[in-house]
């Protein structure tokens, strides 16, 4: 008798939660052809498997299938079937460690012989000899001395097959897998407890194996053994004076330390011994690596020095056992310049405290390249912990002349805030010979608006011949130049560049000037070779999709209209040259001049590249596009935001980003220039007016958005009149694809409108919502308030689709014309207003574009808002999926990913300003398919703008600098950010 469905379902419940979890549409699986095969088979509808294919997606949610599985001594036909399913080849491509999973709990719980040997038989018909099935057991299954080891020796069938295979063994057995480690086979205490009975001359090896394990933690078994026979082999081991390789002494030390962790007063002459070796070994052969190794010394539970690398750790064990000897290794590491880890001077200042300042001295002025950044930051940050201003400020300044350029940024931001005279020593820097240095002066001079820094920089603007320094210069001072561009003040700026021999060659060997069609500027003179030489130069120093400070000057007198061959020329070139990332200025200057065509040409070559995976250059590209201004370019921009908000999110935040750059290029807000870019498609107002045959007809869009037609008797027709010509039927086909891509982005971009609460003046809203017959259709569906200028709601009105406003009283109500109108949100209304208002739009049928009036609000309580830090969610347990969905959904996107591919947190971004909630999490795999116990953890709000990198480092405690107190945060985004968190399901 086969199984029925409902039993098939029930088992794979778990599996279709997961799916719906990971956005898969679980109808869309049961649709599959793998899906009928294998449930037609399992109820009998079929006899055979034929036809199974292979699908990732299909056979990840069938994990479930072998619960089905009863009996393997004498299986049932109902048995059999799950069988034939798992030993089928695609199927075990698949679910093979699904299915090893179930048969390993059914080989352990075994209660006869015959079922063991069963068990045996379905992992020989899987391909596997006795020794894989050995070490699947003991070394993958068993988990060092947990519960899964007491159900092993529990299991007497089991066990007198172990303990077999063992004594038929002329050699240690060591599994052939890397399961624990990337390059160490695993240590198992079950197996070292099987030797001891089975073949015990062994044992006694397998311990001194137990010291290479790196990974496995040997403690318990010393505390346990160390009296015993065991002891006098282990140590005979750490003292044989064979330590030929790094490896070999650093596990002999790790197993000292943990001896030392046990009974330091008996073991401190060995660990002292082996620490020496290490470091001796360490100075000489290794010299400027980085990476090391950590260690976790007992001590120092619950303190910063929990773990430590095995250098460091090796230090801490002289300097305390044997200070002369801890610092004679010290100052041989600094004279030899061999990478000294920060946790090191940590620990030096744990022993010295102020006498450790020394070593810190020679730390920052030894090789600091060798460390770069990461060391310049950590050694800094111990220095400002440790010591005064006073005392490390003339070792910071050391570094003005380090040849890495994040060194030197990061320094002159110390020296700003920390040195009271980092103004007047910047300014005498600037006459430094080192280029190096007068770039740290210039970037310490940014920090810093005062006339006297203004005054020093302009001097040496038309003098710096290093483009580096100078264009740290000339950022500092861009706002204080002329606003205004004029003939003489470009050929002023061309004349400095060719005087500090910037114009002598051109900017790349293959591109000469004279090669390029002409540029003219705007009362028709052709621009000589000098200007499009400087003009090249300049353009070359951007690092982003935007035109230079002083390029732009050039720009602004170029006729346009004549410059669009020079810029396809220069995108013939940029596509020649392969399009690599340091000729990306082609490009950008390219947009700047280009016309409508080279927007095309970007925008085919953006969707090259993301098909290639270069999608660095499909970020550059996008920014390129913006830059070129035009409607359709920037319209583009906008739907590459949207389509890659999620998936490949870098693109569609760089797009962000370009938008933004694009206003500023243009004057204007990046919500205003979000308006302009939405096209009106020719219409007069709310209607286009066309003829055919003689007869007056008018086009508009319906409260669907869909294009409706009138005659000239105010009769709808039900399409466009079949007379019409193909080009004008052609034309409308086109409007309403544009009116769907339309609403796409729209609608999100109005909700978005609600959560950061923009506000138009109410020309601007009347001219946007009233004028144009897309957007007229979202002002009838949404609730709209009168605002003042400090953000209070004083009035809320409803758009008629006759272009009347109403209030809740369905009266007809004026706007005073300099008032503000915004998206209502319904914190902002009574209780008593907001059921008048969810009673009007239902008396009206108004069917809202997204939750308006119905907006989940969040539970305040139990929540400071003079806090950083939430932790009321801290620890909630969570529906499995529901953690991503529910967020994505609300629009926030992943955040980092940390060990085994788990992420650390979702991250809801508010770009105007430049902060971002993050909400930590646990046991959500960066992937769909694999995850842990889902749980909540903090949720806080980043100032972007003191972040440098990509991810940020999750805060000790409310008193990080970069955190933003809740009081601090806009209302409604603090109301939104908490009932998206709150919506995510949880375990009931």
């Amino acid at each position: 008798m086969a199984f029925t469905i409902e039993e098939v379902e029930a088992v794979r419940k778990k599996e279709v939660s997961i799916a719906l979890a990971y956005a898969v549409d679980p109808n869309e699986l049961l649709k599959t052809e793998n899906h009928n095969i294998l449930m037609g088979y399992l109820t009998g509808k079929i006899t055979s498997l034929q036809g199974l294919q292979h699908s990732q997606v299909d056979y990840y949610f069938w994990g479930s299938l072998f619960k089905l599985l009863k009996d393997l001594e004498n299986p049932s036909e109902n048995d059999q079937l799950v069988l034939d399913i798992a030993h089928h080849p695609v199927v075990d491509y698949y679910l093979r460690q699904s299915f090893l999973a179930w048969l390993t709990g059914y080989i352990v719980h075994c209660r006869s012989k015959k079922a063991l040997d069963a068990a045996l038989g379905q992992f020989k018909l899987l391909g596997y000899k006795e020794e894989d099935i050995f070490q699947h057991i003991v070394f993958l299954h068993s988990n060092f001395n947990n519960a899964s080891d007491e159900a092993i020796l529990k299991s007497p069938y089991l066990l007198d097959f172990l303990l077999n295979f063992i004594e038929g063994r002329h050699k240690l057995f060591l599994p052939t897998f890397n399961y624990y480690s990337g390059g160490d086979r695993s240590w198992s205490y079950l197996y070292f407890t099987l030797l001891e009975e089975a073949n015990p001359q062994f044992a006694n090896e397998y311990a001194l194996y137990s010291m290479y394990m790196e990974r496995v933690n040997p403690v318990v078994f010393f505390d346990k053994y160390k009296d015993g026979h065991y002891m006098p082999a282990i140590l005979q081991f750490l003292t044989n004076g064979q330590d030929s390789n790094i490896d070999i002494i650093r596990s002999k030390l790790r197993a000292a330390m943990h001896l030392a962790g046990v009974d330091e007063l008996k073991y401190a002459g060995l660990v002292i011994e082996l620490s020496k070796k290490y470091l001796h070994y360490y100075c000489e052969n290794i010299h400027k690596q980085k990476g090391e190794a950590q260690f976790a010394i007992p001590e120092f539970e619950g303190t910063q020095f929990k773990y430590l690398p095995y250098s460091t750790c090796a230090f801490h064990f002289l300097l305390k056992h044997d200070r002369e000897e801890g610092l004679k290794f010290l100052t041989e590491f600094f004279e030899k310049k061999v990478y000294v880890q920060p946790d090191t001077l940590a620990i030096l200042y744990h022993h010295l405290n102020q006498e450790a300042f020394p070593y810190f001295k020679q730390a920052l002025e030894g090789d600091t390249s060798v460390g770069g950044i990461e060391f310049c930051r950590s050694v800094t940050g111990l220095l400002q912990q440790y010591f005064t201003p006073e005392q490390y400020t003339p070792l910071v300044w050391g570094l003005s002349n380090s040849k890495t350029k994040a060194v030197r940024e990061f320094i002159a931001g110390i020296l700003a805030e920390n040195d009271p005279a980092a103004e007047a020593n910047a300014i005498a820097m600037l006459a430094s010979k080192n280029a190096e240095t007068r770039q740290t002066a210039a970037l310490v001079l940014g920090r810093f608006a005062t006339p006297a820094a203004m005054e020093a920089i302009k001097k040496m603007l038309d003098k710096e011949v290093n483009d580096n320094a100078r264009d740290i210069l000339l950022e500092t001072v861009a706002d204080t130049l002329p606003a205004e561009t004029s003939h003489p003040f470009v050929a002023g700026m061309v004349a400095a560049a060719k005087s500090r021999g910037k114009l002598n060659k051109p900017v790349e060997a293959w591109l000469d000037e004279a090669g390029l069609p002409p540029l003219y500027f705007l009362h028709g003179r052709q621009a000589d070779n000098d200007t499009v030489r400087f003009l090249l130069y300049r353009m070359a120093r951007t690092k982003t999709m935007r035109s230079d400070t002083e390029a732009r000057y050039v720009i602004q007198l170029l006729d346009k209209e004549k410059s669009g061959p020079f810029a396809t020329a220069l995108i013939k070139l940029f596509a020649e040259k392969g399009a690599k990332p340091e000729y990306k200025y082609l490009m950008a200057l390219a947009a700047l001049l280009g016309n409508d065509d080279v927007a095309d040409k970007i925008r085919t070559t953006i969707n090259r590249w993301v098909d290639e995976n270069r999608y660095k250059m499909a970020e550059y590209g996008v920014g390129a596009l913006a830059i070129q201004g035009s409607n359709k370019a920037l319209r583009w921009v906008e739907w590459y935001s949207r389509k890659y908000k999620s998936k490949k999110a870098n693109i569609g935040t760089a797009a962000l980003g370009a938008l933004e750059n694009a206003a500023e290029e243009l004057g204007i807000t990046a919500q205003e220039l979000g308006d302009r870019i939405v096209p009106d498609f020719g219409f007069e107002g709310l209607f286009k007016h066309f003829t055919v045959k003689d007869e007056e007809y008018r086009a508009f869009i319906d409260s669907n958005f869909k294009i409706a037609f009138f005659d000239e008797d105010n009769k709808k027709l039900k399409a466009i009149p079949a007379a019409a010509d193909a080009e004008l039927k052609e034309e409308f086909k086109a409007i309403a694809k544009e009116v769907r891509d339309i609403t796409k982005s729209q609608s999100s971009r109005l909700e978005y409108y609600l959560v950061i609460q923009r506000k138009w003046s109410f020309g601007q809203w009347q001219q946007f919502f009233l004028q144009n017959p897309v957007m007229f259709i979202y002002a009838t569906k949404l609730l709209w308030g009168v605002y003042d200028n400090t953000g209070g709601l004083l009035q809320t009105f409803l758009c008629n689709e006759d272009t009347s406003l109403l209030d809740a009283d369905n009266e007809e109500v004026a706007i005073n014309k300099v008032a503000m109108v915004g998206i209502v949100h319904p914190s902002q209304l009574s209780e008593d207003v907001l059921q008048r208002w969810k009673q009007q739009f239902f008396d009206l049928s108004i069917e809202p574009i997204f939750p308006q009036l119905e907006r989940r609000l969040p539970d305040l309580k139990d929540i400071d808002l003079n806090k950083a830090i939430i932790t009321k969610f801290e620890g909630k347990k969570t529906k499995t999926g529901s953690i991503r969905s529910t967020l994505e959904r609300f629009g926030w996107h992943k955040g980092p990913a940390g060990d085994g591919g788990m992420l650390e947190s979702f991250n809801l971004l508010y770009f105007e300003k430049k902060i971002e909630a993050v909400l930590e999490i646990e046991g959500v795999g960066a992937g769909y398919g694999w995850g842990g116990d889902e749980k909540l953890r903090r949720l806080y709000i980043v100032d972007k703008t003191k972040v440098n990198t990509k991810w940020f480092s999750p805060p000790q405690n409310d008193n990080d600098d970069k955190l933003v107190k809740l009081k601090d945060v806009p209302a409604i985004f603090l109301h939104e950010m908490l009932a998206a968190v709150e919506a995510v399901k949880a375990v009931e």
